[in-house]
């Protein structure tokens, strides 16, 4: 096959062959860098929201609080639903 029927077939957009072959054009992404250590309780938190739980007592998602020092964690349900986020008002 010569470029012409190449160019015919795939347009070089969205051929899967040609895609896999192209190079990367972002420089190559660097070592990852640790977190800086808390120094005390409670500086520094993570939030996440557990949702798609069954049901129980009306809640179907957890709220987990972890402090990133102690590694406590405490878990809030106060979702009747998955949480959604507010529409700023006008």
């Amino acid at each position: 096959m010569n470029d012409e029927d190449t160019l015919g077939i795939c347009q070089g957009k969205a051929c899967p062959v040609c895609s896999r072959h192209k190079s990367s054009h972002h420089a190559p992404a660097g070592l990852l860098q640790p977190l800086p250590v808390p120094r005390r309780p409670w500086s520094h938190v993570s939030l996440d929201f557990v949702t798609g739980l069954p049901p129980s007592h009306g809640h179907t998602a957890i709220l987990t609080v972890v402090d990133r020092f102690s590694k406590m964690a405490h878990f809030v349900c106060p979702c009747p639903s998955s949480p959604q986020p507010r529409r700023p008002q006008n």
